[in-house]
Order: C-alpha cells, then structure tokens, then sequence
C-alpha cells in the first residue's frame, strides 16, 4: 500500500517523526478498509516515509478555466496533445489515464 499525507493544508506533518507517520497511516487504513482487512495488531513487514517538500502539483484558483483555453487552442493544432499531471489530474494513475487518452485521439485522428 501507498500513502500520501500532508499536501499544502498539512506541511505540518513534515515536521513527525516517520514512527509517528505510520502510526497515522495504520489508523486511518484501518479505518477506511475496516478491521478485518488490517487488524490492529497487524504490523507491516516493511515501511518507508519519504518527505517530499512541495512535490505534488497544486492546482490554483482558476486552473479549470485556464485548462479550456489551452485545450480550445489545443483543437486547433492538429496533431498535437498534451498529457501530464498540469492538466488533469496529478497521480500515477492520472497520468497514464491521459496518455493513453492523447495516443488514441491522435491515432484516430488523420492529421
């Protein structure tokens, strides 16, 4: 499993010790997938905290708006997409979700 703690409204979390980091994200996994899943006695065979200052994208008032007017100007460069985590959305997942989006509009399309 994978955590992600603090963001720009918990930069306080930094400051934790990484016991103190893993003993949130145990509570709260077993709060959201229930005790069954992770027992509370449940001890993890390995765990890593890693403090990334300021390293997850942070989208600004008004990045859905800025967003239409690169993709309306986007629709008229044939052949050209854009896809990457400053468009929509800032995740692994999100990323792949976007590429292969722009590989299937470009293959589709016949510029």
């Amino acid at each position: 499993m994978r955590a992600f703690l603090g963001g720009m409204k918990r930069g306080d979390l930094l400051a934790e010790s990484d016991e103190a980091l893993i003993q949130t994200v145990r509570r709260e996994m077993r709060e959201i997938l229930g005790a069954k899943t992770i027992g509370a006695a449940a001890e993890p065979e390995f765990a890593q905290v890693t403090r990334w200052r300021r390293a997850m994208a942070q989208y600004a008032v008004g990045h859905k708006a800025r967003i239409e007017r690169v993709n309306a100007r986007l629709s008229t460069l044939p052949g050209l997409r854009l896809a990457g985590n400053a468009y929509d959305g800032i995740g692994v997942p999100d990323c792949i979700r976007l590429g292969r989006k722009a590989a299937k509009e470009l293959l589709a399309s016949s510029f």
